[in-house]
């Protein structure tokens, strides 16, 4: 999985929480460096912030969306509750899965992981 993210200290907290799961997890800490990483290596999910230096998370949503290789990788939008309020419905509209707001429990993200990384036949709403 690759995580995205401006914030040092909530790479590091989800980097330690998910890799304790059993979790490969590569980062990036800004949008434009994290759509490069996520177009030349196999990623099976992306977590990114929306407010982030050089690109934002709902350009690199739109981006990913845009490329046969990383059209259906599931994305997980998680950003702090000072945003606008339209965030979540702009994320999903931009091409998101899910949206989390910061600061979530590591188990809440690592739950949303899970539920959409298992074959669509199988997940539940």
């Amino acid at each position: 999985m690759l995580i995205i993210d401006d914030d040092g200290d909530v790479r590091d907290v989800y980097t330690i929480y998910l890799r304790y799961e059993g979790f490969d997890v590569a980062v990036a800490e800004d949008g434009l460096t994290g759509l490069a990483y996520a177009q030349q290596h196999r990623v099976d999910i992306v977590i990114l912030d929306l407010t982030m230096p050089r690109m934002d998370g709902f350009e690199v949503t739109r981006q990913l969306r845009a490329h046969d290789r990383t059209r259906h990788l599931p994305i997980i939008v998680f950003s702090g509750g000072f945003g606008r309020t339209t965030d979540a419905q702009d994320a999903l509209a931009a091409g998101a899965n899910a949206y989390c707001t910061k600061p979530c429990l590591p188990e809440t993200l690592s739950r949303e992981v899970k539920r959409l990384l298992q074959p669509p036949q199988s997940r539940t709403a």
